[in-house]
């Protein structure tokens, strides 16, 4: 049962419903509207149901929970000002509630490797590209660069958090056991630290993330000689669970009430896949290397996401 019935959702509907009245008679301005709405407005406590979720021991509500977060998150609307390297985060928290194959189908190979965003994001991206696509295959990208990059930021003096989280795709990528269990500490440690709303750091999605990439990509030998230790927003009854669930239907934790029933039907239908696009290009007021530089391009994953919800 959720706590947020009891939460207040009546000023959440009446903001909806003065978005349905800016929109009136232009649908589709109204549903590409919705998915900008829905980065600032909530109809539950995110916090409340988590802490209830984890006292409570029901994994498979909390997952639900992680489930509805993951996919608002991943909502197209809001240009992030990078290319995929952007969603880098959003994607290993959909390792965690929906498993690797989810982000193996948000990231295509023809993505390439990330070039325009942070250190960490396009360090982390581009490791995870690899895992997915070069490790025990013929290598599409320069691996060896990619993990020397990789390699060179751990040393930096940057976050601890961020240092952990490419070292521990570094030591999957290599199976070292060993180290992705250090990195994995050091990230949870770190994570405590970060600058993030207080229901992110109840649960470091991450990090779940990060094991259920490593669960599948990882040699069976190697995941075997992994432990992990109950941390700070690492629980390891929610992982043990986790870990044993073959195929997750998905499942919405708290439906949205009518007449918001369209943002269960944009939650429910299938994210991504995640496309860029060179968006400056050919605008004059631009230099020629800034039209050169690639973005993730929302707009055509809006528009492919409404075609989805059209046909569903």
């Amino acid at each position: 049962m959720a706590v947020s019935p009891a939460f207040d959702g009546s000023r959440f509907l009446e903001r909806y419903q003065r978005l349905e009245k800016r929109y009136l008679g232009d649908a589709k301005g109204f549903q590409r509207g919705l998915m900008l709405f829905l980065k600032t407005s909530s109809h539950m406590d995110p916090e409340k149901e988590i802490a209830a979720c984890v006292k409570a021991g029901d994994w498979k509500r909390l997952n639900d929970l992680f489930f509805q977060l993951t996919r608002l998150s991943l909502l197209p609307g809001a240009a992030t000002g990078y290319d995929h390297s952007g969603r880098f985060l959003a994607v290993l928290d959909l390792a965690a509630s929906e498993g690797p194959e989810a982000v193996k189908r948000y990231l295509p190979q023809e993505l390439g490797l990330a070039k325009n965003g942070s250190a960490v994001l396009v360090h982390g991206m581009n490791l995870l590209l690899c895992l997915l696509y070069c490790k025990g295959k013929k290598a599409v990208f320069d691996t060896r660069k990619v993990l020397e990059d990789g390699e060179r930021f751990t040393q930096t003096k940057r976050p601890l958090w961020e240092r952990g989280v490419v070292q521990f795709l570094i030591c999957l990528y290599e199976d070292r056991p060993a180290g992705m269990r250090t990195a994995l500490k050091e990230l949870c440690a770190g994570y405590e630290r970060m600058t993030l709303p207080q229901y992110q750091r109840m649960q470091c999605l991450n990090a779940y993330g990060l094991v259920m990439l490593a669960q599948k990509i990882a040699p069976p030998e190697v995941f075997r000689e992994l432990t992990f230790q109950e941390a700070n927003g690492f629980s390891l009854g929610y992982l043990e669970w986790r870990l044993g669930q073959e195929a997750l239907a998905p499942e919405l934790y708290l439906p949205y009430p009518e007449p918001a029933g369209i943002i269960n039907e944009l939650l429910l239908a299938e994210p991504g896949p995640l496309r860029i696009a060179q968006l400056k290009a050919g605008n004059s007021r631009c230099s020629p290397q800034e039209q050169k530089v690639w973005y993730e391009d929302s707009e055509k994953m809006a528009e492919e996401l409404l075609s989805r919800v059209i046909s569903m």
